[in-house]
């Protein structure tokens, strides 16, 4: 090949990764909005459950007072909000649209670095034709979120260049392993934890005020604090409830084991490379790059795969949540 050709070959190949990276940041992008939206959602309805509970059985302890209507009716609102908030705003459509997404997004990602690694299937003088082909295939939902991908501009962030063994193992796999998976490990292992106490603390404190409510009523205690209790026991049993509903719609617990299981097989691919010597040559580079960007990807296939399950099973039985 002369000067010229290789030379023109060269900018073709810049062009395709360009063009294709520029993509890959607009459905990152969407993603992280989409997501963003269904967290928002998710919060203001378990803001408003709770609210909402509240201030209804605040308004009937505080019915000779004004405050008791006032209360009564702003109860009543946030209340109405939630059922329509989990029909609009959180069905599985809008929760797949975020994971259809991020799929697309992570998986443009991982050819583009496997093109720029020199690995399979980018290693043959056609890599830059290979790479459009399976771009283009890789944007499977493209139309079906067209309108969103049309409001977002793609950030300025520069696509990876050319990656040997050190930089690719520096900036696509430990890069991964502590900014990304182990970080997002930690934070949703502490999220789960929150939730997790909040939870129990709603729980034991319902319970006390049930054993209270119950004493007095033995007792025979006068007035009508028993039945006040009781019904604070009703509003601290449905937050508890409304945040074990928040935390299993989240997945904390479940983020935070496959966030763990990646970085962890990351950390042994990394490992047995190093071991067997760095091996650099095109077979053994290959299945190295190979196996990691699988790794990468199979946690965000899990999710899909799980959608799909979920989905199948809401259709088939009376949906038992107000929200996915």
């Amino acid at each position: 090949m002369s000067q010229t050709e290789t030379a023109g070959q060269s900018i073709v190949e810049e062009n395709g990764v360009a063009t294709f990276w520029r993509r890959q940041r607009q459905w990152s992008i969407l993603a992280d909005r989409l997501k963003s939206r269904v967290g928002f959602w998710r919060s203001t309805m378990l803001i408003l459950s709770a609210s909402g509970v509240l201030l209804q059985t605040l308004a009937a302890a505080l019915s000779k007072s004004w405050v008791g209507p006032v209360a009564g009716v702003i109860g009543a609102v946030a209340l109405v909000f939630v059922p329509f908030i989990a029909r609009q705003f959180l069905t599985a459509e809008r929760v797949r649209g975020w994971l259809r997404a991020r799929s697309v997004s992570e998986g443009l990602k991982s050819q583009i670095y496997r093109y720029c690694a020199n690995a399979e299937p980018y290693t043959g003088a056609d890599r830059a034709s290979k790479l459009s082909e399976i771009g283009k295939k890789t944007e499977v939902w493209a139309d079906e979120l067209a309108l969103e991908l049309a409001d977002i501009e793609a950030d300025t962030r520069p696509p990876p260049g050319p990656l040997d063994a050190a930089s690719y193992l520096r900036a696509r796999v430990t890069d991964q392993i502590e900014s990304y998976y182990r970080r997002h490990a930690r934070l949703n292992a502490r999220l789960a934890k929150i939730f997790r106490n909040l939870e129990l603390a709603s729980t034991a404190t319902a319970a006390l005020l049930g054993s209270l409510a119950s004493a007095l009523q033995l007792r025979g205690a006068a007035g009508s604090a028993p039945g006040s209790i009781g019904a604070w026991v009703g509003v601290l049993t449905t937050i508890g409830a409304g945040l074990a509903a928040h935390a299993a719609a989240n997945r904390y617990d479940q983020q935070a084991r496959m966030y763990f299981a990646t970085a962890r097989q990351l950390e042994d691919l990394r490992r047995e490379w190093i071991d067997k010597g760095r091996p650099t040559d095109a077979k053994g580079w290959s299945e190295f790059v190979t196996a990691c960007e699988e790794a990468i990807s199979a946690e965000n296939r899990g999710w899909m795969a799980k959608l799909d399950v979920e989905e199948k099973l809401s259709t088939a039985a009376p949906p038992t949540s107000t929200a996915h």
